[in-house]
């Protein structure tokens, strides 16, 4: 390959840089002076002119002969991409980009090209601007080719490239702005999109009964709206961008033509739709697509230290996966092109730009995308750009929402996040920070506590571990012995549930307590007049203030929402006989509600003076709650409810008198009845729901803990000793099991 000064060749240079589609819109004294700055280039047939990851410097132009665009292939073959013939250009977004070559280019033919170098056109673009835009406007084409060819290739095959350009010619281009809606379900399908950048989301819409639910993602290089075209159907969801998103059109005509013509396609095709499927019915995530794409916010007017917490987000993340972190300058400097985080949305570079950040989601496992504190064309490619946002605040600071918050779309999922210094004990004043906005999840974090980034990260990243305690009275002390075994295993929790007694225990384990504390309560509990102040049985047996304070002994003042680790309750609602699942208010009043149980306890009523009994009423053992309220890695599941009770020599007929009971309770000479307590049907009737269900805590929890309990009954307070050791023994042995397991 020669390189030289160039020097009049046929056809005229001017009538050659004219006819390109590059310059063609240009007047005869621009092209002059584009002129002045190219260099002929002479290949012979075989030569290669750059090969793939060579540095992008310039521009060349054909003016005689044939070239080919090549891209190997594991396995040392190569795919031809394109052929290019006089007039064509190569190259052309290294002046834009000046990326690595994404491909080779041969000579197949002697052949004889112009050259203008990355230097020359931004010095001749500086003195010209519209040398610079009527570049930009004619290469937008061949770059939506490039990127839209491997993909075409993948669905239908080999094409070659006259049928390739015959393709790009008939389908359309559409960008769509992140929350922008592609198609509407029950729509008439006519045709499909194929995604070249940017990810949607796929919702199956609500009705009065239902509510709306995002079933699956559809990532760079899918399709979407393929079920409708084949089956004649009306569209099965809504599909709405979930970022800035590049979509082609293919319709009906063109569809069932390349059908015809190859195959392959409907095998792919076919893959895709079963792919997705299989992706809307599980939630583990490693079946997402791609990288987990973060936008760092400011949360409220002050913010937090963005850089200082992204850096060590970033450093705890990459425990688990590689990451990345891009502010503005530091995508500048990996993208090699000053300026480029600005470019505006509008700009072909654009284009160009969400391709490269597309390329990053196959290097790295999580991208953090930081920014800036003020909204520019940076921020708003953040936001574009991630699946998520994390709003960022400080503890204390004014809650309200700051100005770039207003800019965030509703539809993407955002995470409060709540700095602290280290010298807080435990958080205060976060409804004010909630009210505000409508967050999925919050986080409290102190800045030095590496426990508290741990768990911010394995929440996350779909990792979190989270706990369900189940209702059983005494036999809820057994979760004591549990929360032992788990403190020794070092087995950290991040998310809590319980119901009824597990409410009570777990709820205080998420407000500090301890085993030792917790043996320390037990004991109490063991003394009759700590809990049981029996009363006339109008509305319940027991008065219910000494479980009322109780409760309040071990919760305090505590909000849930406050909490270092976030826990929920349940209670049933009697008025309109559904479950209630507390998550926010007063901790102690959420556990209260969860207890109540019906007949022994009196019910707390709500803010609608709604009745609210024993969460065990319709839900036990709330794993399933649990495992709706994030994305967890491990689910722990603990039990105290026996699947069988023993027999008792119970002495009922069909009918029983309570004067009777009482009669023998009070003469010391009777020979005692054996009938059951009211306080303990109760009981083993909420039991039973958690039995009736416990298929599904089976396949929901990973480690089921289940204490024998058979042989203390619900009143058993006095035997806390045994019951907790019942419960740390059935701990260390699911522990272990899980871990030989999972070894």
């Amino acid at each position: 390959m020669s390189d030289q000064p160039y020097e009049p060749i046929t056809p005229p240079l001017l009538e050659l840089l004219s006819a390109s589609p590059l310059f063609g819109r240009l007047d005869r004294s621009a092209l002059a002076e584009i002129a002045d700055h190219l260099d002929e280039v002479s290949l012979a047939a075989g030569d290669v002119l750059f090969r793939q990851g060579d540095a992008g410097d310039s521009l060349y132009i054909v003016d005689r002969g044939l070239l080919e665009v090549r891209v190997a292939e594991p396995g040392g073959n190569f795919i031809v991409l394109d052929r290019l013939d006089a007039g064509a250009a190569v190259g052309e977004m290294a002046l834009l980009t000046g990326q690595p070559r994404t491909a080779d280019v041969v000579a197949v033919v002697d052949s004889r090209l112009v050259r203008l170098s990355k230097s020359g056109y931004e010095n001749l673009a500086e003195r010209h601007p519209a040398i610079a835009s009527g570049f930009a406007l004619a290469i937008t084409p061949r770059i939506q080719r490039l990127k839209l060819a491997a993909i075409l290739r993948r669905l239908f095959g080999q094409i070659d490239p006259v049928t390739l350009h015959g393709i790009q010619e008939k389908i359309a281009w559409r960008r769509l702005a992140d929350g922008e809606t592609l198609m509407r379900q029950g729509e008439v399908g006519m045709s499909m999109f194929v995604v070249v950048n940017g990810r949607l989301q796929v919702i199956v819409e609500g009705d009065d009964v239902t509510p709306e639910r995002v079933v699956g993602e559809v990532g760079a290089g899918e399709t979407v709206g393929e079920y409708a075209l084949l089956t004649d159907d009306v569209r099965s969801a809504t599909v709405v961008a979930s970022r800035d998103t590049d979509v082609v059109e293919i319709t009906r005509p063109i569809f069932e033509s390349l059908a015809a013509d190859y195959p392959h396609a409907m095998t792919e095709i076919a893959g895709i739709i079963v792919a997705r499927q299989i992706r809307s019915i599980r939630t583990a995530v490693d079946e997402r697509l791609g990288a987990l794409t973060i936008a760092v916010f400011p949360a409220g007017p002050a913010g937090a230290p963005l850089m200082e917490f992204s850096q060590r987000l970033r450093e705890k993340l990459s425990e688990y996966g590689p990451a990345a972190l891009f502010t503005s300058e530091h995508f500048d400097a990996e993208y090699g092109k000053t300026g480029a985080a600005q470019t505006e949305p509008d700009d072909v570079l654009s284009l160009i730009l969400n391709g490269w950040l597309q390329e990053q989601e196959q290097r790295y496992l999580y991208i953090l995308f930081v920014a800036d504190v003020e909204w520019t064309n940076w921020t708003r490619r953040c936001l574009a750009q991630s699946d998520r946002i994390i709003l960022v605040g400080t503890a204390g600071a004014d809650p309200t929402p700051g100005m770039l918050e207003h800019y965030c779309n509703p539809r993407t999922r955002k995470e409060l996040v709540l700095m602290h210094g280290d010298d807080v004990a435990e958080p205060t004043g976060t409804l004010a920070w909630l009210a505000e906005r409508d967050v999925w999840a919050h986080h409290h974090v102190r800045w030095g506590d590496d426990a508290h980034w741990q768990r911010l990260v394995r929440r996350l990243t779909g990792q979190a571990i989270g706990a369900a305690f189940s209702g059983g009275a005494a036999r809820g002390l057994a979760h004591i012995g549990v929360i032992r075994a788990l403190t020794e295993a070092n087995q950290p929790v991040d998310y809590i549930g319980g119901s009824s007694m597990g409410a009570f225990i777990g709820g205080g384990w998420a407000a500090g307590l301890t085993p030792r504390t917790g043996m320390e309560l037990a004991a109490r509990m063991a003394n009759p007049q700590y809990l049981l102040d029996r009363t006339l049985p109008f509305t319940s047996v027991m008065a219910s203030e000494k479980i009322t304070a109780a409760i309040r002994e071990v919760m305090g003042d505590r909000q849930i929402e406050d909490l270092w680790r976030p826990f929920f309750c349940v209670s049933t609602n009697l008025s309109i006989a559904e479950p209630v699942v507390h998550d926010r208010g007063p901790l102690w009043r959420a556990v209260r509600a969860s207890i109540a149980l019906p007949g022994v306890f009196t019910p707390i009523l709500n803010e609608r003076n709604e009745v609210l009994v024993d969460g065990g009423v319709m839900n036990n053992f709330p794993v399933d709650i649990l495992a709706s309220r994030g994305e967890f890695g491990l689910i722990i599941g603990c039990n105290v409810s026996p699947r069988r009770e023993e027999p008792s020599p119970y002495e009922l007929g069909e009918s029983l008198s309570g004067w009777r009971v009482l009669r023998n309770r009070i003469n010391p000479f009777a020979t005692r009845l054996h009938v059951p307590s009211l306080p303990s049907i109760m009981l083993r009737t909420v039991e039973v729901n958690s039995l009736y269900h416990r298929k599904e805590a089976e396949r929901l929890a990973d480690i089921l803990i289940e204490p024998d309990t058979r042989g203390y009954n619900f009143l058993d307070f006095a035997a806390y000793r045994a019951l907790e050791q019942l419960g740390y023994e059935a701990g260390r042995a699911a522990l272990a099991a899980w871990t030989a397991k999972t070894a």
